[in-house]
C-alpha cells in the first residue's frame, strides 16, 4: 500500500508559495512562469536564461493552479470512502448477526 498524500503539508507549502494564479508568459527567447502581477518566478542562470524548459514550466503552472481544488477533492473523496467503509462494517456486522440467528434455529 502506498503512503497517503499529506494534504496538510501540501497546503502549508502552497500557503508559503507566491499567492495567486500562476501563468506561462512567452518571452523573446524563452517561456517564463509569472505570478498574477507578471513577476517572474523562474530561477535564471548566468546569462539570465531560465533553468527550466517550457514543458516543465507548463506542468508547474498547471499543478500549482490545480492544487487547491485537488486537495479539496481528495479530502471529500477520503471522507466519502470513510462513510462507505463505516456503512460496510455496520452492514457486515448486521448480516453476521442475522446469519448467526438463522444458523441457531432448528
Amino acid at each position: 500500500m502506498t503512503t497517503p498524500i499529506d494534504l496538510d503539508a501540501l497546503e502549508a507549502l502552497l500557503a508559503k508559495a507566491t499567492p495567486g494564479t500562476w501563468a506561462l508568459e512567452e518571452r523573446r527567447d524563452y517561456t517564463d512562469i509569472v505570478d498574477g502581477t507578471g513577476t517572474s518566478l523562474l530561477p535564471t542562470g548566468w546569462g539570465g536564461e531560465p533553468l527550466i524548459d517550457r514543458d516543465d514550466a507548463a506542468l508547474i503552472v498547471a499543478a500549482v493552479n490545480a492544487l487547491p481544488a485537488l486537495i479539496r477533492e481528495l479530502r471529500e473523496a477520503r471522507a466519502s470512502v470513510e462513510i462507505a467503509a463505516d456503512a460496510y462494517r455496520k452492514t457486515s456486522l448486521e448480516l453476521s448477526a442475522v446469519a448467526a440467528q438463522l444458523r441457531s434455529k432448528p
